[in-house]
């Protein structure tokens, strides 16, 4: 099995599993089928799910042990999974092309960073993501360091920004600068956009298409996506 086939498999399985009961069995059966992401992430799931079985006289941490035997992990192992499992239903929310890449494996964060990631804003997470893929920086640092930043918006407020001085000319030769203009050109291109997103949607054999040409749609349409998110989240911070 190839890593593509894993990688759609395991957001395949995370998906399925999400919502409907399933068994021990029925995870040992597919571990081969998914990454380990993926797996961590259906074990919290089962978990969860498991635990009202038992009565409330059990501490909790001993219902852990029990219910960790099954895959090998120790009470103190579970309670982190179900951390992680719930940041990742979090996360899914907030950027679900970020979920994606995580539990296919493409993206291999530690616990607690998934949990940092998860009570992020859009914006940031886009921000570490970004960094994540381009730099050699260690995640450590980035979380960090974008923490920092978070944190120095929240006491300054949103900076404003800095325009230049205009040049001593007559006015009657500059038109007033229109902070709606860059805005309002998007609001009268995006309907073309959608109207060639459902042209193609209708028109499309989705089976028939080659697997590169799939991987760089899919590609575009989640960077697409991304600044979408990144926009609406700048706009629900203004209001």
């Amino acid at each position: 099995m190839n890593s593509l086939d894993i990688s759609v498999n395991s957001n395949y399985y995370a998906k399925l599993y999400r919502e409907i009961p399933f068994t021990a069995e029925d995870l040992k059966k597919i571990e081969g089928k998914i990454t380990k992401e993926c797996r961590k992430y259906l074990i919290g799931k089962f978990c969860e799910h498991e635990k009202n079985n038992f009565i409330s006289e059990i501490k909790l941490l001993d219902i852990y042990s029990q219910i960790g035997q099954n895959f090998g992990y120790t009470g103190a192992s579970m309670k982190n999974l179900i951390a992680y499992t719930r940041a990742i239903d979090n996360l899914y929310i907030l950027s679900p092309g970020v979920v994606s890449a995580i539990l296919a494996g493409k993206t291999r964060l530690p616990y607690k960073n998934v949990t940092l990631l998860a009570k992020m804003k859009t914006i940031d997470i886009r921000i570490i993501m970004k960094r994540l893929a381009c730099e050699k920086t260690s995640a450590e640092i980035i979380f960090k360091e974008q923490k920092e930043q978070s944190e120095i918006k929240k006491k300054r407020g949103r900076p404003r920004r800095n325009f230049p001085d205009s040049p001593r000319i007559s006015v009657k030769d500059l038109p007033p600068y229109d902070p709606d203009s860059q805005v309002m050109a998007l609001v009268y291109t995006i309907p073309s956009w959608v109207g060639m997103i459902d042209k193609t949607f209708m028109n499309t054999d989705f089976r028939k298409i080659s697997q590169t040409a799939q991987g760089k749609f899919s590609k575009e349409l989640t960077e697409l996506r991304d600044i979408v998110d990144t926009m609406i989240a700048i706009l629900e911070e203004n209001k």
